[in-house]
């Protein structure tokens, strides 16, 4: 499906019942077939070839999504702990980074994560930046990851950017 949180494993238990419903469709018999049973064979052909066509769109949608590219830089950073996000918070982000998030809910609660000590990663909208580095000041973040694409939640074009948090103070 096109939602974010229908992750692209969830259809894997249907393919072995296609599979052994499209070997039985393509079965021989020597008796003469119902009229009925031609439709139905016809059905289930038909329901397998959407079935590979949604299979091959879903890999297109994949590639469209800006979250796996961003959790990969945030499971390669080496920085342990929680997520942090503001102005994005979908459970595609808590699946593909493999860690708990923590939302951030308002510009000031930002503005006091980026004084803490110790390092941290943020992810947050593009539209987002200029606010986290006037709060933060430039020394304090590290750019690690940004893509782009499509937030199929809410039918949008998504920029995802995630910051580390320097350590220190």
């Amino acid at each position: 499906t096109l939602s974010a949180t229908k992750l692209p494993h969830y259809i894997l238990p249907a393919w072995p019942a296609l599979a052994l419903a499209v070997a039985a469709s393509m079965g021989l018999s020597a008796e003469p077939q119902k009229p009925w049973a031609a439709w139905a064979k016809h059905g289930v052909v038909t329901a397998a070839v959407i079935l590979a066509m949604a299979a091959v769109a879903a890999v297109f949608v994949e590639r469209q999504k800006p979250v796996p590219v961003v959790a990969a830089a945030v499971r390669a950073s080496g920085v342990d702990g929680p997520l942090y996000v503001h102005g994005f918070d979908e459970p595609s982000l808590v699946f593909y980074s493999r860690r708990r998030t923590i939302a951030l809910g308002s510009s000031d609660a930002v503005a006091a994560w980026s004084r803490l000590p110790g390092e941290a990663v943020l992810v947050i909208p593009r539209d987002r930046v200029a606010q986290l580095r006037a709060a933060a000041g430039e020394a304090r973040l590290h750019e690690i990851a940004a893509a782009s694409g499509w937030n199929y939640v809410n039918g949008r074009r998504l920029d995802l950017v995630a910051f580390v948090r320097a350590s220190g103070r």
